[in-house]
């Protein structure tokens, strides 16, 4: 593990490679941005017709690569013609492109930062632009210090490898519990069958995240297979504590003990797995955008902070059931069990509205640790909650006796 930490420090990288299409109605392009530290920072880049226009010809065609600081960045957006925006920024890079589809010479250029970081936006236009076409470009940044991570990914890697190890010793820990019980009633419990199944799935996608920064930080590229998978077991996990959590709201292991009939909750279970799917696509597809400066902003944000919401109205909905038959024992029970759940539902929402408080570059990082340790302890809460000693378990139909704090 320290070896793994150790190689991941070396060498980090970031390296865009995205096509884009410029026409008459739109001459001008955000390409990418960055987040550079204190000092200089440099960014290079090359283009090349995504068709070749002419493959025996040596003419080519000029574009301009402009450079935004983020205080300047909302004035280019809001001017409405192609020369406007290109006058806002100060700094400007001319790309010759060749028409038979080759290459252009690489342009370089440096990002100077003197009191704080900021963030930087590199655009790709052409005012006198005649037809429309498409374009592929490459990028590439570094940070004064040497590392090619934009600041707002900085540090992840450490947060990801610290949250690995506490589910590695979670999983294997109700692991041998449910061994041990297995052994002795030849039964599996499977309120904790179905906590080690979401807490393996985040483990699996932590573990393809870790992987994927430790390839990034030689290429410059990473595995975009293993970000992928991250995202979809990240969500698969989250998935599966929403719907138990939802479903010993209505009462599961309280007042029955057998899993509720799946014809009620296999179809909203499987539109909720839809729209997250859909949600992890939509986030690959606009992860670089100039408006998203965590995983959870924009159109992404959106959908996840509605889901939760909507999950969390269902869940208290629920539990009101619950508390117009528990007596004041239970009662104590019952707010523990809420007061955790609602802090996992919600999160997501209370934690991205405090991050617009914090500076661009800080959110992202702000995010991520907010949301995995609430992860984390919510893990932590569960499997206490399912263990023999808690409150919950003694007066619940997992205990398999009749106490007074029972609901029956």
């Amino acid at each position: 593990m320290f070896i793994t930490l150790l190689l991941l420090s070396l060498a980090q990288g970031k390296h865009v490679s995205t096509v884009l299409s410029l026409t008459l109605d739109e001459p001008w392009k955000y390409v990418s941005k960055f987040a550079s530290n204190i000092g200089t920072s440099s960014w290079d880049m090359k283009v090349k017709y995504y068709k070749p226009l002419d493959k025996n010809s040596e003419k080519f065609t000029e574009f301009k690569s402009s450079v935004y600081i983020d205080s300047k960045w909302p004035d280019a957006l809001i001017q409405q013609s192609c020369e406007n925006k290109e006058s806002v920024s100060k700094k400007h890079k001319t790309l010759q492109v060749p028409i038979n589809g080759k290459w252009s010479e690489t342009i370089e250029g440096t990002l100077s930062t003197n009191l704080h970081t900021h963030f930087w936006y590199i655009s790709l236009s052409s005012c006198n632009i005649t037809s429309a076409f498409r374009f592929r470009v490459e990028m590439n940044f570094l940070q004064p210090d040497g590392s090619h991570f934009s600041a707002e990914e900085q540090g992840l890697d450490y947060v990801f490898i610290s949250v690995l190890i506490i589910f590695f010793i979670a999983l294997c820990g109700n692991m041998i519990k449910l061994i041990k019980d297995f052994k002795k009633t030849a039964d599996l419990e499977t309120n904790l069958l179905v906590l080690n199944i979401a807490i393996g799935f985040q483990f699996l996608g932590i573990i393809c995240e870790v992987l994927h920064i430790w390839v990034y930080s030689y290429n410059g590229r990473g595995i975009v297979v293993l970000d992928v998978f991250f995202q979809i077991f990240e969500c698969l996990s989250s998935i599966i504590i929403t719907i138990l959590l939802i479903v010993i709201s209505t009462g599961w292991t309280l007042k029955y003990k057998n899993f509720p009939d799946p014809d009620t909750y296999v179809p909203i279970c499987l539109l909720v797995v839809i729209i997250n799917l859909l949600i992890v696509g939509i986030g690959r597809i606009t992860e670089d955008s100039y408006y998203r400066n965590s995983d959870f902003e924009g159109l992404t944000g959106y959908f996840l902070v509605s889901i939760r919401v909507i999950m969390w109205f269902w869940f208290v909905f629920n539990m009101r059931r619950l508390y117009e038959n528990a007596n004041e024992k239970f009662f104590k029970v019952l707010n523990r069990f809420g007061i955790m759940a609602s802090g996992y539902f919600l999160t997501l929402p209370v934690v991205l509205g405090i991050s617009w408080s914090f500076e661009p570059y800080m959110r992202n990082v702000f995010v991520v640790v907010a949301v995995n340790c609430m992860q984390v302890l919510v893990f932590v809460f569960l499997t206490h909650l399912f263990s023999e000693k808690s409150a919950f378990y003694k007066a619940s139909t997992m205990s398999g006796s009749v106490l007074p704090g029972k609901i029956q």
